[in-house]
């Protein structure tokens, strides 16, 4: 109400109608008009990515969001990684997906998360089961108590 054309605001308030009260058409309607004020907003087009790839499926319309993003914000890694797991998860694009998980990596080398969900797809996409193990490594490296990334490393060495 104090400031009705503030995007952070409204990105926080859909991701909060998203997340936690699981209205996902007034998620969907805050994030449309957000996006109407500021076309240009990376962090909304991120968030809104994830709620058209969970709640619809609608992976065409995720990736062009991300790519959109990632025009906007190519130095945020969270974005790249995003929608490398889509790409990769979905089976729509491994080559890309392959690009984005080391360009996320790149620009944040200490994430386990990314370095986990990389290996899976080395493992799974790409049979480099010596660039999985040394993903596996790192992310457990990482984040040691991580029982995620212990196990699916566990899952692999088996």
């Amino acid at each position: 109400a104090l400031d009705p054309n503030h995007v952070g605001n409204m990105g926080n308030y859909a991701l909060f109608l998203k997340n936690q009260r699981k209205d996902y058409d007034a998620a969907e309607a805050m994030y449309k008009k957000a996006l109407e004020l500021h076309p240009n907003h990376a962090n909304t087009m991120s968030n809104y990515a994830v709620l058209l790839e969970e709640r619809h499926r609608d992976f065409d319309g995720a990736i062009a969001l991300y790519r959109r993003a990632m025009a906007q914000d190519p130095g945020d890694a969270h974005i790249a990684h995003n929608c490398a797991v889509l790409l990769h998860e979905h089976g729509l694009d491994h080559d890309t997906a392959e690009a984005l998980y080391k360009k996320a990596l790149g620009l944040d080398p200490n994430n386990a998360q990314y370095a986990g969900n990389y290996a899976m797809f080395l493992k799974n996409h790409r049979k480099d089961y010596d660039g999985a193990e040394a993903q596996f490594k790192k992310a457990v490296e990482l984040d040691p108590n991580n029982a995620t990334l212990a196990g699916n490393y566990a899952l692999f060495l088996e």
